[in-house]
C-alpha cells in the first residue's frame, strides 16, 4: 500500500475513496498526502471504538477465532441481497490467514496514536449497515467539519449498486 501512495503523488489530483476499514487506513496512509477530495463509506476514523466504531471486544474475538463459518456469517451480514454477496465473493480473494493477518494489522494501528486526519469531503452511511452501524457512523461524522454526510438504503457493501467511482465522489 506505500508504494500506491507514493505513487500517487505524482499526480495533480488525487480522490481517495475508502470502505470500511480501509477510511482509518486511508487516513493513516494518506495523512501527509495533497488530496483533492476523500470520501469515506460505511467506516469511521475510530473504527474500533464503542461509541463510533466496531465495539472492541467483538473486533478481538473475531481477529483471534476467525473461522470459515464465522466468516460466511460475517460476509451475509455485510451483504443482504445475493447480487451484493455473489459481487464480493467474487473479488474476495484472500484466505482466513490472510484476513487474521489484515485484521491484526489494522487493530494495531487503530490503537495507535492517530495523527491529523484528512479532509473528508464526503462520509456515505448506509441504513442497512450491520457491520458499522449508521448511528455510530452519523454521530462520528457529525464532529467532522465539511464533511458533508450523505445516506443509502444499503448494506454494508453496496458496489454492485454503483455504476462509476465518480457517484461515489458526489
Amino acid at each position: 500500500m506505500d508504494e500506491g501512495v507514493g505513487i500517487a503523488t505524482g499526480y495533480k489530483e488525487v480522490h481517495i475513496i475508502a470502505w470500511s476499514l480501509g477510511v482509518l487506513m486511508a487516513n493513516t496512509l494518506c495523512a501527509n498526502m495533497s488530496i483533492s477530495s476523500a470520501c469515506a463509506i460505511n467506516g469511521t476514523l475510530q473504527a474500533i471504538d464503542s461509541e463510533y466504531g466496531l465495539d472492541p471486544q467483538l473486533y478481538q474475538d473475531m481477529m483471534h477465532s476467525l473461522d470459515e463459518g464465522q466468516l460466511q456469517k460475517f460476509n451475509k451480514l455485510m451483504c443482504l441481497t445475493k447480487e451484493s454477496l455473489n459481487f464480493f465473493e467474487a473479488r474476495n480473494l484472500r484466505n482466513l490467514d490472510e484476513k487474521r493477518a489484515e485484521l491484526k494489522a489494522i487493530y494495531e494501528v487503530a490503537m495507535g496514536k492517530q495523527g491529523n486526519p484528512i479532509m473528508w469531503t464526503r462520509a456515505i452511511v448506509s441504513d442497512k449497515d450491520y457491520i458499522f452501524p449508521s448511528r455510530k457512523q452519523l454521530a462520528s461524522w457529525q464532529c467532522s467539519r465539511n464533511t458533508i454526510i450523505d445516506s443509502n438504503p444499503y448494506d454494508h457493501m453496496f458496489f454492485d449498486t454503483v455504476n462509476s467511482w465518480s457517484e461515489l465522489l458526489g
